[in-house]
């Protein structure tokens, strides 16, 4: 199946190279071709278990206002197979841990977050919204992983309810803020120092695909 889709093009003779995948079902592939101008990765994402869709048009909204993301070559939708840019190994980690400016890499990350809210009306309508649920789902991840870390037992229902009344009283002020495009994954892990770009397009970002609108 990815071999078609790879012959499909141009690269039938490449092969690939697995890459460390993230905490999802995706399996990712350095495309490695003679040619030293075709670099790629191949990314196999499960239909059923990844947000495909979301991913292919937040790329594109992305991409229209000039932010850095990884160029969609090709996409099979039914397969879930993406062929897409390489941005190399140039992750903010590696970087940071090479010692280079965290000044540097922090402000540049920084502009990026700005820049993209200044421009969420272009994705506000489209995008999938940052509801009170959603918000209050990922909260009650301090109470189902950090708290029995910490506390060796789980919480107590009286601990619970407490703990989520005093943020559901926070959300009714958040939710009547401004609205604007969250990346919800924006790390260092998925940012890419981009050194021979300029300006904010320096800094590449991935691993977009569960963007809301909040």
């Amino acid at each position: 199946m990815k071999r078609n889709f790879l012959a499909k093009n141009d690269l039938a003779d490449c092969t690939l190279k697995t890459i460390k995948s993230d905490a999802s079902f995706r399996k990712f592939f350095r495309v490695q071709h003679k040619e030293e101008n075709k670099k790629f990765i191949l990314v196999s994402s499960p239909p059923s278990k990844e947000n495909n869709t979301e991913y292919i048009k937040t790329s594109k909204l992305f991409f229209k206002i000039g932010l850095s993301v990884p160029k969609v070559t090709d996409y099979d939708k039914k397969k879930g197979l993406f062929l897409i840019e390489d941005f190399g190994n140039n992750t903010y980690s590696k970087y940071l841990k090479d010692g280079f400016s965290e000044h540097k890499l922090y402000n540049l990350a920084v502009e990026n977050l700005i820049y993209l809210q200044k421009n969420s009306y272009f994705f506000l309508k489209k995008q999938t919204k940052y509801t009170n649920k959603k918000f209050i789902d990922e909260i009650k991840l301090f109470l189902l992983w950090y708290w029995p870390a910490i506390f060796k037992e789980k919480p107590k229902e009286k601990i619970i309810y407490s703990f989520l009344k005093i943020w559901r009283d926070l959300l009714m002020i958040v939710m009547q803020s401004k609205q604007v495009m969250v990346h919800r994954d924006f790390h260092i892990d998925n940012l890419f120092f981009l050194k021979d770009r300029r300006g904010i397009q320096q800094c590449g970002i991935i691993d977009f695909q569960d963007a809301v609108a909040g």
